[in-house]
This record gives C-alpha cells, sequence and structure tokens, in this order.
C-alpha cells in the first residue's frame, strides 16, 4: 500500500496544531487532523533534533522515521522544513485528498494517476443561445440595503483561485485574437471550435494550476516537483478545466452546428 508525505521539522521537540501552523504546513495538516510525530533526538535531515510527522491514516507508525536509503526529500521552498515520501512507495491521490472537494472533472497528470480538478469558471447556455459564464466557488451571502438576501463576492479562502481563473481566460481569449488573421476573425467561433489545441505563454500558468490542483489535495510546490506532476501540457489541461473549456467546445459545436431542414 503507497504511503502519503512525511514531513521535517527541525528543532522541534513537541508538536501541536500551532506549531504546525508556525512551520508553514497548514496547507496539509488542520489542526485536528490525526498525526503520527515522532521525535528525532539526532542525526535528522539537517543532523540536528527535530520531529518527523506524517497522516496517522496513511503512513504507518513504524514508517514514521528518516531513511536516507529508502526515501527521497527536499526542503520545501522558503523554509526550513522537508518533504519527503517513501521512493518505492509514492503518495497516491487519495492519500491526498481534502475532506471538502470542489466539483470538477479528472484529468491524468505526469504520475499516470487522474487527480480531480475543480471547475471555477463554468459556461451555461441561455435561453437564448448565448453562452455565459458564472463562478462555481462559495460565496459570501450578504443583505442588500432593501434587506434582501444577495450572494456576495467569493470566500476569501476560494478568491486567489478565482482570479486565476479569469487571467487565464483573458490570456486564452488574447491569444487566440492574436493569431486570428482580419478573414478569419469573422469566424473566430468556429475557429475556437476547430483549433482548441492552440498553445500559448500564460506567465502564471504553474503557479495558477497549482492553486486548481491544490484546492482539492494537500500539496504545494515541493509535493508537486517530488511526484513530478507537472509538464506544459499537464498544467494547461488542469487549467482548460479549470474555466470549463470542455462545455465550451459543447455549446460552440451546437451554436455552428447547421440548422436542420426538417
Amino acid at each position: 500500500m503507497a504511503t502519503s508525505f512525511l514531513y521535517y521539522i527541525p528543532s522541534l521537540k513537541s508538536l501541536d496544531g500551532p506549531a504546525l501552523k508556525k512551520a508553514g504546513l497548514s496547507y496539509c495538516f488542520d489542526e485536528d487532523t490525526p498525526r503520527t510525530p515522532r521525535v528525532i533526538s539526532a542525526n535528522g535531515l539537517d543532523d540536528g533534533p527535530g520531529i518527523v510527522v506524517a497522516h496517522e491514516q496513511y503512513v504507518p507508525t513504524d514508517l514514521v522515521k528518516i531513511n536516507r536509503e529508502a526515501q527521497t526529500w527536499r526542503k520545501i521552498p522558503g523554509s526550513t522544513v522537508w518533504v519527503g515520501m517513501y521512493t518505492d512507495d509514492r503518495p497516491s491521490p487519495d492519500q491526498l485528498l481534502r475532506d471538502s472537494l470542489l466539483d470538477g472533472a479528472d484529468t491524468v497528470l505526469a504520475d499516470g494517476n487522474a487527480w480531480l480538478i475543480p471547475i471555477v469558471r463554468a459556461l451555461i447556455e441561455e435561453g437564448n443561445g448565448d453562452i455565459k459564464y458564472f463562478c462555481r466557488l462559495p460565496k459570501k451571502i450578504g443583505v442588500n440595503a432593501a434587506g434582501d438576501w444577495v450572494r456576495d463576492e467569493v470566500i476569501v479562502s476560494r478568491q486567489a483561485l478565482w482570479l486565476a481563473a479569469l487571467s487565464y481566460w483573458d490570456h486564452r481569449e488574447a491569444s487566440l485574437a492574436r493569431t486570428l488573421t482580419p478573414d478569419d476573425q469573422e469566424s473566430d467561433e468556429e475557429m475556437e471550435h476547430e483549433s482548441i489545441a492552440v498553445r500559448f505563454d500564460f506567465p502564471a500558468q504553474n503557479d495558477a494550476a497549482l492553486l486548481g490542483l491544490s484546492a482539492n489535495y494537500r500539496v504545494g510546490k515541493a509535493e508537486v516537483a517530488l511526484l513530478e506532476l507537472f509538464t506544459d501540457e499537464t498544467t494547461s489541461d488542469i487549467l482548460e478545466i479549470m474555466v470549463d473549456a470542455a462545455t465550451w467546445r459543447i455549446l460552440l459545436a451546437k451554436k455552428n452546428a447547421p440548422a436542420s431542414d426538417g
């Protein structure tokens, strides 16, 4: 059975929720997450004392330790904390799922596994045939001046994800417009349908893809790097799901289909 990630926190002698947060590990451990800590009195990854900690459900107690020959470790960028895994027993997507998930679609990343990516900016066809987008993320519920309940802005914890999806879509549309000749622009919807695989440079592509992936999984940059999940293609696939590109293609095909004689 696969085991999940291990984390090594140098110089720590005891572990609680606030200590995990201070160590920058709140993205992968909630304060009440069952976990197995093991104190390393010496010979830690920094050759000193510290604590190795892992999710209790996914790493047997006897495997919560440092074993340099059997494990692969790397430092979390900008931190003194290390993240590691058993080299021949890598974490699986199921072990990294968050307790609360956002609906979406699966995509296969570079490790060969399917990962659930949230649809953030969804599309719908209105009664008059127009295609409109809407936000599928949780929103605050407020009250307007008349005392009516209204859906307000996206909740704080999801605002970065929403902005990333909007930014990607804007770059996507601008890139498509730049590739069209004046003659093409008269039928850009048809070209969009036919040439959906056009690739373009999106400066924030990797960070935006990580926001999408980490919405449903307890991963950061170091975990993604250890699992070797990202390529130019897989990050693009994640972003295409975030903006509901599959529905866009379906609706455009329907809109542009020849009228039936019958």
